[in-house]
């Protein structure tokens, strides 16, 4: 199996498992969890002749990707409840003071920069 290179996963927005794992610093197995959530199923593509499985991520999906990866492994939420505070559905102004304490919570729990 051929990887894709990283600039032509960037520039297309086809990732691989191996991209996805490889930018998180995790393993496949750690990751298990993050490949069902319904961001990565709905961004799921099947694999063609010669090329692995591939999920489309725009550049506000690779965002939100990385925001509930930070909340379920860093500031541990479920990963039910990570997807939610980004759901469309759920960002309704009634939700924003819950999602923004969520994210203060997660900050100021990373070590300070050195």
């Amino acid at each position: 199996m051929k990887n894709i290179p990283q600039t032509d996963s960037w520039r297309s927005g086809l990732f691989t498992e191996f991209d996805i794992v490889t930018a998180f610093g995790e393993s496949r197995a750690a990751l298990g969890e993050l490949f069902d959530c319904d961001m990565l199923m709905s961004a799921r593509r099947s694999a063609s002749a010669g090329k692995p499985e591939r999920f489309e991520l725009c550049s506000t999906a690779r965002v939100s990707l990385a925001i509930v990866h930070a909340l379920w492994r860093h500031a541990g939420l479920t990963l039910r409840v990570a997807e939610q505070a980004l759901s469309k559905k759920q960002a309704t102004r009634r939700h924003w003071p819950r999602t923004t304490a969520l994210n203060a919570r997660s900050i100021s729990r990373l070590p300070p920069a050195s």
